[in-house]
């Protein structure tokens, strides 16, 4: 006890300071030391705080979700790998999942949103072991037979002004005559709030025809309370369109469209593979050419919002591997991460530019890598409204 009471003589923000170092497993232990180390461990301004030192210390985690062929069901697991070697990993328990498949939607201020195969939604804390089932999103109203409803593009994000979370989801029609799309409906866009619990439907105020969100695009970018996807604009019912960029403010609520960079004519390329991503706090676009060049062409948009700014900063390749869409494929701080579906991890250090070959460790037998993201652990609790959380044993 006698260390513990030396603490007291420590300055109020020297404490402060050091405690926001500390893993969050620490943290909790913690909690019990006294009434007033407690209220400061649930404080949003030192869970602010002890969330913004650790992701500038540019060690993130890798969150892989991994179906598992020896269960049956089939199911999914998570495990957690150091980003910095890769070379071990933890499994993590998600009590909430029945043995179904779950798609990572993704990861903001250590809250994971994650999508089962049921489409239903899940905010998950994995340090503080915390997560919420979200109640089901509004569904589509009964429509006449010659009107097709796309299945629903969902975003996940955070509103700093008000500190709250947000789910949004867009669902998309369209009506058919003779099997040519006749008319481009406007999208209808329904937001979750976690303050508050519910949804509510908002106006897009959309002067363009349909958004469409193609499936080869993945690892949608989120920056500075933005959500990013790689989209189009269809232009007519011959299915003519132009590629964009669909941004979301979770603050405002309001979309916009951001053109892409100028990428010369590429009508030629039979498969061309592009991610959004962050790469030193702007805005990019990794492009890659699956059937030709095989290199990565990763432009930057150095000054956010100003299309003009855009540059092909790297172009990494060409790679003697053998790349498909079912790969994962992402920017761990800077680092260019490739991850197939067998856990084998292509490693290129921008820094050293020099590729390395690593395998992620410690999954299960059979497995297959059908996800992966970043991840940086915090304090961060869903507790709002009706949480469920497993009992800490």
């Amino acid at each position: 006890m006698g260390r513990l009471r030396s603490y007291s003589y420590l300055p109020q923000d020297l404490l402060e300071e050091i405690l926001t170092r500390l893993p969050v497993i620490s943290i909790i232990r913690f909690k019990c030391v006294n009434k007033s180390w407690y209220n400061l461990f649930e404080n949003h301004t030192f869970i602010a705080k002890h969330h913004r030192h650790h992701s500038s210390q540019k060690n993130p985690s890798l969150l892989v979700e991994v179906e598992d062929s020896t269960t049956t069901p089939q199911r999914s697991v998570m495990s957690m790998h150091l980003a910095e070697g890769l070379n071990s990993g933890v499994s993590l328990d998600m009590p909430f999942i029945p043995e179904r498949l779950v798609y990572i939607s993704d990861c903001i201020n250590g809250i994971i949103c994650l999508r089962e195969l049921s489409s239903r939604l899940v905010l998950w804390n994995p340090a503080v072991r915390e997560y919420k089932v979200i109640p089901n999103p509004p569904s589509h109203v009964h429509s006449p037979s010659n009107v097709c409803y796309d299945y629903p593009t969902f975003a996940f994000g955070y509103d700093h002004i008000s500190n709250d979370y947000k789910l949004v989801q867009i669902g998309t029609y369209s009506t058919v005559l003779y099997d040519l799309i006749d008319q481009i409906l406007h999208p209808v866009v329904h937001i979750y709030t976690l303050s508050t619990d519910t949804w509510r439907q908002i106006d897009t105020g959309f002067d363009h025809s349909i958004l469409n969100f193609p499936g080869e695009c993945s690892n949608n970018l989120y920056l500075n309370g933005v959500y990013h996807w790689p989209g189009c604009i269809i232009l007519d019912k011959h299915g003519r369109h132009c590629e964009v960029i669909v941004c979301f403010d979770m603050r405002d609520e309001v979309f916009q469209i951001m053109k892409m960079p100028n990428l010369g004519d590429i009508s030629h390329i039979e498969k061309i593979w592009k991610t959004a991503a962050v790469l030193n706090d702007c805005a990019a676009l990794i492009i890659y050419d699956l059937k030709q060049t095989k290199q990565f062409d990763i432009w930057v948009m150095n000054e956010y919002g100003v299309e003009e700014s855009w540059t092909k900063q790297f172009v990494i390749g060409p790679l003697i591997v053998e790349l498909t869409l079912h790969d994962q494929l992402l920017l761990v701080d800077d680092k260019l991460a490739l991850i197939n579906d067998k856990g084998h991890i292509l490693l290129y250090d921008f820094g050293a530019q020099e590729i390395k070959h690593l395998q992620l460790r410690n999954l299960p037998g059979s497995v297959f890598v059908s996800q992966a993201i970043t991840y940086v652990e915090s304090l961060v609790s869903v507790a709002r409204g009706k949480v469920e959380a497993k009992k800490r044993g």
